[in-house]
């Protein structure tokens, strides 16, 4: 079974602290992976055409560095905290401006057009699936479910297909009843067993956790292995994915295990 691993970075700090980290042990253990930046720490000053200090060419250095890495480069919105906060309850506008800053400054950094979408904490509003596919993206990863699908919403299908986190995180494990930060690994593991036709997807906060729990990322890649499990970033699910065979299902809310607050997830099945 297959098991896709999204690395999330928000912050301008743990881009210059985290990343190196991360990219050591994924090297070490000869891993491509998925991550998604928040373009705003990244975007220097490609939004007012200057070049805006040694930070932000820092920065940008250790992004392309991700892609130079072998891996995959993904959008997780402009201000991600921003998002993470108001997303659900905001405009069409709003969401549409968002998605363009990103876009631009991932083009400006990249010279590529982003491929996938991570909605910031699982926060949407009716219009993200739509305006996903009116700016280009071909899959995203904005929710939880098990299986990958095609999103319909109040503002229509799109073609942006869902790709959704399926295995709990770190802080969602954690406040469950026997499960410790040295034991967390085994028991996200024994949820990584259960059958999934397309695999698993794994998210990892890189701002809370891209420090303190390397421990914990190479060690759920050696258990991975271990199992004979292949390891790799959300295109290579996509690039499994049979479209005429996959469900049309409507993105509803949910407060989950381990979480206080409702986030967008796979509803159910159209007609």
């Amino acid at each position: 079974m297959f098991v896709a691993i999204k690395i999330e970075v928000r912050h301008a700090q743990t881009a210059l602290t985290a990343l190196p980290g991360l990219l050591e042990l994924f090297k070490t253990y000869d891993t491509r992976v998925s991550f998604a930046f928040a373009m705003q720490p990244f975007a220097g000053g490609f939004l007012s055409g200057l070049l805006a200090g040694r930070a932000a060419k820092e920065r940008q250095a250790l992004c392309l560095a991700v892609k130079e890495a072998g891996h995959e480069l993904g959008v997780l919105g402009y201000d991600a905290d921003e998002w993470a906060k108001s997303a659900s309850q905001r405009d069409a506008r709003w969401v549409e401006k968002q998605m363009r800053l990103a876009t631009h400054v991932y083009q400006e950094l990249t010279a590529t057009m982003p491929l996938f979408f991570s909605a910031p904490d699982g926060q949407m509003n009716a219009e993200t699936s739509v305006l996903e596919q009116q700016h280009g993206f071909v899959y995203a990863s904005d929710t939880r479910g098990k299986t990958p699908f095609i999103p319909l919403s109040p503002a229509g299908e799109s073609g942006c297909i869902q790709i959704p986190v399926s295995l709990p995180t770190i802080d969602e494990m954690l406040p469950q009843e026997a499960v410790t930060a040295d034991n967390v690994h085994e028991h996200i593991y024994m949820e990584s067993q259960y059958p999934s036709p397309y695999g698993h997807v794994f998210a990892f906060d890189a701002d809370r956790h891209g420090k303190t729990m390397l421990p914990f990322l190479e060690k759920m890649l050696v258990m991975w292995r271990g199992s004979q499990r292949e390891i790799g970033p959300l295109q290579s699910i996509y690039d499994s994915l049979k479209r005429q065979s996959l469900p049309k299902c409507y993105i509803a809310w949910e407060v989950i295990a381990g979480r206080h607050t409702p986030l967008a997830v796979q509803g159910p099945l159209a007609g």
